[in-house]
Formats: structure tokens, C-alpha cells, sequence
């Protein structure tokens, strides 16, 4: 049953965090255009994205971490 739950747990986590890269990195096509349209590499164009998407993930985990934490000080 804990293993149920856990899997669960993780799932929903793994949906948030590709719902939240695929909602900062969908608005940001045209910008990719002009950026390669102006002469950026198309390397470091295909780098930026995944770069600011772990940021943005790793901030998130962060604080789910220290909000659990905070929870698990409380009970």
C-alpha cells in the first residue's frame, strides 16, 4: 500500500514539473526563431531551453523539500 502511494507521489510530481517546463518553454517559440534568425548557434539555442527548465525545476523541488520539511516539523 506505501509503495502504492509513493508511486503515486511521484507520478503527480513528475506531471507538475513537465507541466510547469512545458508552460515556461511553449510561449518561448517565437523568441527561439528570432534568436536563430539574428545568427545565434543552434546549439546554444537548444542548450538554453534545457538550462532554464532544470533551473526552474530545481528551484521547485527545492521548495517542496523545505515545505515537507516544514510540515514534518510541525506534526
Amino acid at each position: 500500500m506505501l509503495g502504492i502511494a509513493g508511486a503515486m507521489a511521484m507520478a503527480l510530481g513528475i506531471i507538475g514539473i513537465y507541466g510547469a517546463v512545458s508552460n515556461t518553454v511553449s510561449p518561448r517559440g517565437r523568441e527561439t526563431g528570432i534568436r536563430l534568425a539574428l545568427g545565434a548557434q543552434g546549439a546554444d539555442v537548444l542548450r538554453m531551453v534545457p538550462r532554464q527548465s532544470a533551473k526552474m525545476a530545481l528551484v521547485s523541488v527545492a521548495i517542496g523539500i523545505a515545505a515537507a520539511l516544514l510540515m514534518n516539523r510541525r506534526t
